[in-house]
């Protein structure tokens, strides 16, 4: 494996390499890389959130004002846990099964801001992330977090609930246009009755559930909503459908139908097996083509993730972080809806475009990065600042957070490397003329050789 391949292995399946971590893996092949990203993952590593305040919600003397707060509370640990998962994929050693929860985090978009039933489902995707899909997609589905996103709560026998009916078929398995409304019917009756209690486990309520006869994709019984799960992932398309997902994400934007046939073999052969299906993927040689080598856009975790582990960011403030996912587009936990964010070439556009480029630079020279406690995503209340007096940093604005850079570490790390070599790791692509003239004109610090590579737009790629 050149360098470049290995670096795109660990890009695409994991959140990239340090520079003193490539060089202990020349030498490997393709098959003894994959093999050892694979077991580094075997393991789960869950995140934890301190939720002994909820116990307070079960006081019947609390007043409204306390209520009001727990909930406030609740809803701010939500933040909390993104900061952590943040952090989580700096950090890692298991980064296949990061990068894995990351991907089902997008297919199974859930918009909670609930601190516990987030981290539950967030539990539940890192726990199966490489396991069965039919057991991963059943965790979700009874998530108290999906169960109150797509009001399957509000699923009864009386009154018919077709939210989560629909979007189970449209986008977790099946695809678009291929089921009929008689389906959607059909199945949300097999669904009555899922509801959830207050700890967030799974409730059947029978007295909820509709005990008719039900006609699903033409086969008739008294099915349940296990049932409805059974028949669509022995439907083929659901195969195909999962496997076109993957494709996109992890490998091209750039449909490859022999491709995508490939992995929807694999992935319904197994009986949904998720770890033996992206093991094909990364062993494959047409992973590692040049049509597919660093032509995908960083999505803005990507992004974030890359900076802060290539330049040793401290990131221990949560809000810093957050920040800026809402001004590139991608708050973790908190996807524009239930389809989640549509990737591609629609992470870019003229505005994050000009922001992306500017970051890394920003932050490396001592930026703030301004925050708005409502989340509002207007420029003036989300900007960045640099840390020399300018007419901008005096304009009256929310706080700003610090994202801190140890100098002396990039020194450490990047002192014996030309600003080509340092280019070479940390962009996936050949530069253009115009970017060599660039980095041949950069400050010869290591912040100077740092602040223009990863601000040239070749580096917002994969």
């Amino acid at each position: 494996m050149t360098k470049k391949e290995i670096l795109h292995l660990h890009n695409r399946f994991g959140f990239g390499l340090l520079h003193s971590e490539v060089e202990k893996l020349y030498g490997l092949s393709n098959k003894e890389l994959v093999n050892r990203l694979i077991k580094s993952s075997e393991q789960t590593s869950q995140l934890s959130l301190n939720l002994a305040y909820l116990s307070e919600f079960k006081s019947k003397k609390l007043e409204d004002d306390k209520k009001k707060l727990l909930r406030d509370k609740l809803k701010n640990s939500s933040l909390e846990l993104n900061h952590l998962w943040v952090q989580q994929m700096v950090t890692t050693e298991a980064a296949l099964r990061e990068r894995m929860t990351l991907f089902w985090h997008g297919h199974f978009a859930c918009m909670i801001r609930n601190g516990l039933y987030d981290l539950q489902q967030n539990s539940a995707l890192r726990a199966h992330a490489l396991g069965n899909f039919r057991t991963l997609l059943l965790e979700v589905s009874k998530s108290a977090g999906m169960i109150n996103y797509l009001n399957t709560r509000q699923n009864t026998k009386q009154a018919p609930n077709e939210n989560f009916a629909r979007e189970l078929m449209e986008l977790f398995t099946i695809g678009r246009d291929n089921y009929t409304e008689k389906d959607i019917k059909e199945a949300a009756r097999a669904f009555t009755g899922w509801n959830h209690l207050s700890d967030g486990s799974f409730k059947f309520k029978s007295n909820k559930h509709d005990f008719g006869l039900k006609t699903f994709f033409g086969k008739t019984g008294n099915w349940k909503g296990e049932d409805i799960i059974d028949i669509l992932l022995s439907d083929r398309r659901t195969a195909d459908f999962i496997a076109s997902k993957l494709y996109f994400y992890f490998v091209s934007d750039v449909v490859n139908k022999s491709h995508i046939q490939e992995i929807s073999e694999q992935l319904f052969s197994s009986n949904y097996d998720i770890r033996s299906t992206v093991r094909l993927i990364m062993l494959s040689d047409w992973f590692y083509t040049k049509e597919i080598l660093g032509k995908k856009i960083k999505s803005p975790i990507d992004l974030i993730v890359c900076l802060a582990k290539q330049c040793y960011l401290n990131i221990e403030e949560k809000k810093s972080v957050i920040a800026i996912q809402r001004q590139l587009g991608q708050e973790l936990l908190a996807p524009p809806n239930v389809a989640g964010w549509p990737g591609g070439k629609r992470w870019i556009d003229s505005s994050s475009l000009l922001f992306r480029i500017k970051l890394a630079s920003m932050i490396l020279n001592d930026g703030n990065i301004a925050w708005n406690e409502k989340g509002d995503m207007a420029e003036d209340m989300l900007m960045m600042t640099s840390g020399r007096k300018t007419k901008r940093s005096k304009i009256k604005g929310p706080k700003g957070f610090k994202i801190s850079v140890n100098v002396k570490v990039l020194e450490n790390v990047y002192s014996d490397m030309e600003i080509d070599q340092i280019a070479e790791h940390l962009i996936s692509i050949e530069l253009s003329t115009s970017a060599k003239d660039v980095l041949n004109k950069s400050n010869n610090t290591i912040i100077g050789k740092l602040s223009a590579i990863l601000s040239l737009p070749e580096f917002q790629m994969s």
